[in-house]
């Protein structure tokens, strides 16, 4: 039984689905009801597999479960593991404690990429441009910064490894060296962002029906900062859809928000020095930055070092 911890999330997050959570014996018999049905062949077949033990109950990602994270940790080692289910679950070592689990589940740890699989990877997936290969690699190993928590360069990670071999072929290309190439994780963010974002756009003005990007990028910061508000890591279509009315109109944000208990937090002075938040308002709306002032005016410095010194409450979303 595979279990995306991130539906998971939505499940429990969700007015109408609290009661299949409250009636059933654990969380995965509610989940897989959600699902299915409850009058569903395959929920029920699974709800027996379940109740003789002979299910194996697969938990992906448990770093992903945004406010209900801890809930569920919770539920795996109080509920799940004791009522003897065999379960194999993942998650990000960074975001998810691993001492809750050594009651009942052996702990394994993946190691990141070494610098000789990454060279590998990098020589694989750009073929046969040996010259450019070579350069990545060269990059890689001299430039990109070391991660703290693992001792190995960012690029270890696969995801980011992956981002920076598609950011470098897009770079080089045009002649630019390596020291103009992102360094830390967040410069290797905000540039794929980028990148995208100037892909879609030289297809559009391809295209016979050429549509203008320019508010792309600030639509792709603002599903980023909206998942962020929602302490979720991944990217639904309700992010876009408040993304999208928050460019447009705060005040309709407010009211798609509110009955579904968030707010926007617009209007409210509970702003504080290194708030990340969203301009809504004048020549810098749609963009995200680091409040730096608070009084007698809200101060906001973007990536990029510039700045906005003029912003009451009313102009951004905390």
């Amino acid at each position: 039984i595979f279990v995306r911890v991130q539906t998971l999330q939505r499940q429990l997050l969700d007015a109408q689905s609290c009661g299949a959570f409250r009636s059933t014996w654990n969380w995965v018999d509610a989940h897989v009801q959600l699902l299915y049905g409850k009058e569903s062949t395959r929920y029920q077949l699974l709800r027996q597999a379940m109740m003789t033990r002979r299910a194996l109950i697969l938990i992906d990602g448990l770093d992903e479960g945004g406010k209900t994270r801890d809930q569920i940790v919770r539920h795996v080692n109080e509920v799940l593991a004791p009522q003897g289910h065999l379960i194999l679950a993942t998650g990000r070592p960074a975001s998810v404690d691993p001492k809750p689990f050594n009651e009942h589940f052996f702990v394994i740890k993946i190691n990141p990429l070494t610098e000789e699989q990454q060279a590998d990877v990098i020589r694989k997936r750009l073929g046969a441009d040996f010259k450019m290969a070579d350069a990545v690699i060269q990059y890689v190993r001299t430039t990109v910064k070391i991660d703290p928590a693992t001792k190995s360069r960012l690029t270890a990670n696969p995801l980011l490894l992956s981002m920076v071999i598609t950011i470098a072929q897009s770079r080089l290309r045009y002649g630019l060296d390596t020291s103009q190439l992102p360094q830390t994780s967040a410069e290797i963010y905000q540039l794929a962002a980028k990148v995208m974002n100037k892909r879609l756009g030289s297809k559009d003005r391809r295209s016979a029906k050429a549509k203008d990007t320019t508010l792309l990028e600030p639509l792709i910061q603002g599903v980023f900062y909206q998942a962020h508000c929602c302490e979720e890591r991944v990217l639904v279509e309700e992010h876009l859809q408040r993304a999208s009315i928050s460019l447009a109109d705060t005040t309709a944000l407010d009211a798609l928000l509110a009955p579904r208990g968030f707010r926007s937090s617009r209007g409210h002075e509970s702003g504080k020095v290194g708030d990340f938040v969203m301009v809504v308002r004048g020549q810098h709306a749609g963009r995200c930055g680091v409040l730096y002032g608070v009084t007698p005016v809200y101060k906001v410095k973007f990536d990029d070092g510039d700045k906005n010194d003029h912003l009451s409450s009313s102009d951004i979303l905390f």
